[in-house]
């Protein structure tokens, strides 16, 4: 017989009076799921602690779970028994998308629990690949008087050659490499430097620091959100600068140069690497972000924090359309900045990804086209990967566009610094745009395509 989970959303609306609004989800659970299993919800309200007793479902009198809490909005969550080893899955076994809900929208939802990790998988059985190892279980953060695991990936002709490897720095150790410890997807960062390597291209070594679960936020926000927390932004970098940076650069054969470090996120960890970025030019040459949960701090828009940018630095910004309805906008404030202090803009990709939502699968089908752009420079003899080509820039008269399929813009639009729509045009049958009329400046044109939408700088002379 299967099992219901009762979760009573109460939400608090409050303008000139208070509506409370409750929302119950039923969920079923496989025949397998262990007599009295303790069951929590793990998601965005909580950090995706997957054994948090704030959010632990109650068995009650008539033996349902059932959990009343006051979170409002809409929110990605995940079902587990107690740890990421114990996960919710499809029938298969198989890693499943986190589940979204707005609570509050409507009275009732119902949803079910087709698998568990550890029932239907070998029990969390690990995925990472033979050239991913542990660096350190307790490395430690003299900034934050804390420690942290560390991982490692060699590229896969590491223990034969006597190369020296570009270095890329990336967040949420966690979910970087193995599904068994992934708390929302694993990105597959291994499976898919090994295959780029396959193909002839020189992979960096990347090392993934796990984030601090409860202190993930006051670590990858550099300042503090009134509702949110963090503040320990920079802390977080000069651990990574002063002392992981540097073990890992006399350990093992890196270059250590601005040009060949690189370091990438998603949300928060996009934010912490952009601030990083801007803070430390120096030493963090590459940066990837793929969906920057700018919002929570404003404060990165602020121009002190571009002033001392060097324009060799390249950054690779990559969010989805079915983002916050900011990530678009904040991303793009972002991309107009960095033209405003001197970053070229062959050294800037922005890609929206059309359908794309906030979590690890758009990461990880976004993760080997990000690697191709960032590491072109040091792959003399790869390709770099180009969605779309306009040129000439500077242009006076005609502009004209190709892309990899050789289809035509759904849509251009040019845009002035300032943000003020110039131009648009829709439904367009040639590869060719007509900018004479344009008054001599610098703007940003938008090229939408079927799947995707990408800027790029436009100088008219």
């Amino acid at each position: 017989m299967k099992k219901y989970l009762f979760i009573s959303v109460f939400i608090l609306l409050t303008s000139m009076h208070v509506l409370a609004q409750s929302t119950t989800v039923r969920v079923a659970t496989p025949e397998n799921t262990p007599e009295d299993a303790p069951i929590f919800m793990a998601g965005t309200f909580n950090d995706w602690q997957p054994q948090d007793e704030q959010y632990q479902l109650l068995i009650d009198e008539d033996g349902y779970y059932v959990i009343v809490f006051e979170t409002v909005g809409h929110h990605s969550f995940k079902f587990t028994r107690g740890g990421w080893d114990k996960v919710e899955t499809n029938a298969s076994g198989q890693a499943i998308a986190n589940r979204q809900f707005l609570f509050g929208s409507q009275d009732t939802l119902t949803l079910e629990i087709a698998g568990w990790e550890d029932l239907l998988n070998g029990g969390g059985t690990s995925t990472a690949s033979e050239n991913v190892s542990i660096l350190s279980d307790n490395f430690i953060m003299p900034p934050l008087n804390r420690s942290r695991r560390i991982w490692v990936y060699l590229p896969p002709d590491y223990d034969n050659s006597i190369k020296r490897y570009s270095v890329l720095y990336m967040h949420d150790g966690q979910n970087l490499f193995d599904r068994a410890t992934a708390f929302a997807g694993e990105w597959a960062v291994d499976e898919s430097l090994n295959e780029l390597f396959t193909q002839g291209f020189e992979v960096p070594i990347v090392i993934g620091i796990d984030n601090g679960s409860a202190h993930r936020i006051d670590e990858y926000c550099p300042w503090t959100n009134s509702q949110y927390g963090g503040g320990e932004g920079l802390e977080y970098i000069n651990f990574i600068k002063d002392f992981l940076k540097p073990y890992v650069d006399s350990a093992y054969r890196s270059r250590p140069d601005a040009r060949h470090t690189s370091i990438m996120g998603s949300s928060l960890g996009a934010l912490v690497s952009h601030f990083a970025a801007l803070t430390y030019p120096e030493v963090f040459g590459n940066v990837g972000l793929f969906s920057p949960a700018f919002w929570i701090n404003p404060q990165i828009f602020e121009t002190s924090n571009y002033q001392h940018l060097s324009a060799s630095q390249r950054f690779y910004f990559m969010a989805g359309d079915k983002e916050s309805g900011r990530m678009i906008t904040d991303m793009e404030n972002a991309y107009r900045i960095l033209l405003e202090h001197a970053i070229p803009d062959e050294n800037i990709h922005l890609k929206i990804v059309l359908n794309g939502e906030h979590n690890e699968f758009l990461w990880r089908t976004q993760f080997k086209e990000a690697i191709k752009w960032l590491f072109a420079e040091t792959n003399d003899n790869n390709e770099t990967i180009t969605q779309s080509e306009m040129y000439p820039v500077p242009s006076a008269g005609n502009l004209f566009f190709r892309s990899v399929n050789e289809k035509f813009p759904n849509k251009i639009e040019i845009i002035t610094l300032s943000g003020q729509l110039v131009m648009q045009i829709e439904g367009i049958e040639t590869k060719q745009l007509d900018v004479s009329q344009l008054q001599k400046s610098v703007y940003i044109v938008r090229i939408s395509y079927e799947d995707q939408i990408l800027l790029r700088r436009l100088a008219i002379q």
